[in-house]
């Protein structure tokens, strides 16, 4: 196969705006598809290889394997062993559990499953996963085991055969995309299926570069139509990096933007073109050569800068990190990638490496799973460490109640001993399960029973959805009407809507709003002001609704949302000797201030107010029990108030037991 200088030009036209991108600069909030360039460019050179050797006669499935395994597993494992000793000393239990999982599936090519079962691709948690980025290699790797494969079963009929199984793959896997990013966003983001188009895109161009007809090769040769075509394939992928963010479907058909691109940048570049040229420069090439291994290194690099820090890192200390990742890079490309790449090292010996690395790394990250993030690391009290498990109420739950594969529980919960009818409810979000406790206490005091009904990411609101949640498109809509159902059905008097209202509104602190927009059947548009808009309305149909029959409805305002994980703060502070006065004091320093936590939530409070002071609804603040007049204190020495940065831990959730229980009498 000819070297072509200017694919590696293109490699680093990839890899500079997936790292910009993952540090966070606003001007690069599409640099994520510099992945899907990346996918276009292995489909093209892969199947080359592979069609240009099955024509001579020396293609074999062992030697291709070795080639991929010499190419990806040395330079990732070197990663994955630099990673362990900072994963060991800055990451709370909880997070080590999460790497160590993400170290199994690494191992066995299925850390993009791992994530798209996890929390996705856009959340803030996902920034604090070093091996996050894998998901694509995973691809790769899936796209690798598979696809000699199916050239092998295709070789025996006509060519043409195979360009139009690349062209009907191609079609349904685009399809797939498309009906995907607005039904299933999180699958639709990690999995083959739907990345396979932008495979079969480069597939299709080496097929044409090694078979194309002399009528056709002469059409195409003129030089402005090189010239103009490559630097369009430029201008799109430009565009997509600047324009995009991550509010657009994706992969969709905006996804055709930088592939398209990137295929006319292969088809149509050379070095007797202008970006031709630019791409063969020394400096891309460069970079292009060691993008492998930049691309490994940049990722935990930013992950553990945000462990490390009680506060996000600055813009100044995620440009130091981004400029790090090349000169580590091009040492691991030096000292590792390149040697394993001659044929020095035997194939057996690289076989060996391969298997004995991947059980190596499997075995620490299932030993990390099943001893819960290898827990013992710290000196924390046992108080501490409970407020960070989820409270687990005796209850009676219905688990037929499920939304597309997600179950659901409608769970009956407080006094076992009152054989009359349930006469509240509790429905909403996550925040809704967290602060259950404090209506578990008031039940009990009241000798009352109640229902909990509710799924994270869903807030109560009938007839609305959440683009880009945390569930597939309808499964909101579905759990807020059986809901409502519910509450029809079986002579309920009150129902208290419970949720982190701002997600739907604003966002978080100090942050643009990239997630969790609602719609409905009026508003498709994913931005803050339209998610407000249908808020606004949704909140007072769901109000009048229940109300149309009977309800008294209460609104729980949420609980204040600290800027900080508690976890990572009570962890850090295990290893520093403190006297309990300077505990306190760092304690209170860390919490969100009550000023800051009114500004996240005033949006929301506005429009309860407005429906408070119709008579329509009655609302429930709890920042009194949480907040003194300039801190809402995120814990004491002896216990955490919650146990990540929104949900209250059980000891929190009972500080609002009184403010509960005179609204339930």
């Amino acid at each position: 196969m000819k070297y072509r200088a200017e694919i590696d030009g293109l490699r680093a036209i990839a890899i500079i705006p997936v790292i910009l991108f993952h540090a966070g600069f606003e001007y690069f909030s599409g640099g994520f598809v510099g992945v899907d360039v990346f996918f276009v460019i292995s489909g093209y050179l892969i199947t080359t290889i592979i069609l240009s050797e099955k024509d001579q006669g020396t293609f074999s499935l062992a030697n291709f394997y070795e080639r991929r395994a010499r190419r990806i597993l040395p330079a990732l494992f070197l990663v994955m062993l630099a990673s362990l000793p900072f994963a060991w000393l800055w990451l709370s239990p909880s997070d080590m559990k999460d790497f160590s999982q993400s170290l199994t599936a690494v191992s066995t090519f299925t850390s993009n499953i791992l994530f798209w079962s996890e929390s996705g691709y856009w959340g803030v948690a996902s920034e604090l996963k070093p091996l996050l980025h894998t998901w694509s290699l995973a691809v790769e790797e899936q796209y690798y085991i598979f696809f000699p494969l199916f050239l092998m079963l295709m070789w025996r009929f006509r060519k043409r055969w195979i360009l139009s199984s690349f062209m009907l793959i191609a079609a349904i896997s685009l399809v797939l995309a498309q009906w995907g990013a607005y039904n299933k966003p999180s699958a639709n983001f990690f999995l083959l299926p739907t990345r396979g188009w932008e495979l079969a895109i480069g597939a299709s161009i080496a097929f044409y570069f090694l078979y194309r007809k002399e009528s056709i090769r002469t059409l195409l040769s003129h030089k402005p139509i090189d010239e103009i075509l490559g630097l369009l394939g430029l201008i799109m992928i430009g565009y997509a990096v600047y324009v995009f963010d991550e509010t657009v479907p994706f992969p969709s058909i905006y996804a055709l933007i930088p592939t398209i691109g990137t295929g006319l940048i292969i088809l149509f570049s050379s070095p007797q073109t202008l970006v031709g040229r630019l791409l063969g420069t020394k400096l891309l090439v460069g970079i292009g050569l060691i993008s492998y291994s930049a691309y490994l290194w940049h990722q935990p690099l930013f992950a553990f800068a945000r462990h490390r820090s009680l506060t996000e890192p600055s813009e100044i200390v995620f440009a130091v990190l981004a400029a790090l990742s090349f000169p580590l890079a091009y040492l691991s490309w030096r000292y590792v990638e390149r040697p394993f790449r001659k044929k020095g090292v035997s194939r057996k010996a690289i076989f060996i490496f391969s298997v004995t690395g991947s059980l190596v790394f499997a075995s620490i990250g299932l030993a990390g799973h099943y001893t819960e993030g290898f827990q013992n690391r710290f000196k924390v009290e046992q108080s501490i460490l409970d407020d960070f498990v989820k409270h687990k109420l005796r209850a009676s739950c219905d688990k037929n109640y499920d939304g597309k594969g997600w179950e659901i529980k409608l769970c009956e919960l407080g006094s076992t001993t009152n054989d009359s009818h349930i006469r509240f409810a509790v429905f909403g979000d996550s925040h809704s399960g967290a602060i259950l406790p404090a209506f578990e206490s008031a039940a009990q005091t009241l000798n009352e029973k109640y229902v909990h009904l509710g799924l994270g990411g869903c807030p109560p609101l009938l007839d609305v959805d959440v683009a880009l949640g945390n569930f597939d498109v309808g499964v909101c809509k579905e759990l807020a009407s059986r809901q409502f159902e519910y509450v029809k059905n079986n002579a309920i008097e009150k129902v208290f809507l419970v949720a982190r209202w701002s997600l739907y509104t604003d966002g978080n602190y100090d942050a643009e709003m990239k997630r969790y927009f609602l719609v409905d059947k009026n508003s498709n548009t994913l931005s803050k002001e339209a998610s407000r808009s249908v808020f606004a309305s949704s909140l007072q149909n769901t109000v009048e609704k229940y109300r149309s029959i009977g309800i008294d409805v209460y609104i729980v305002e949420q609980i204040p949302q600290q800027k900080k994980n508690p976890e990572k703060i009570y962890y850090k502070l295990s290893n520093f000797d403190l006297t309990n006065d300077d505990l306190d004091d760092v304690i209170a320093s860390q919490s969100i201030s009550r000023n800051h936590s009114n500004e996240l939530q005033a949006y929301n409070r506005k429009v309860f107010e407005e429906l408070a002071f119709k008579g329509k609804v009655n609302v429930i603040n709890l920042d009194d029990y949480y907040c003194n007049t300039s801190i809402c204190l995120i814990g004491n020495k002896h216990h955490s108030y919650y146990r990540d940065n929104g949900h209250v831990s059980v000891v929190g959730a009972n500080l609002a037991t009184d403010g509960i229980l005179k609204h339930i009498e």
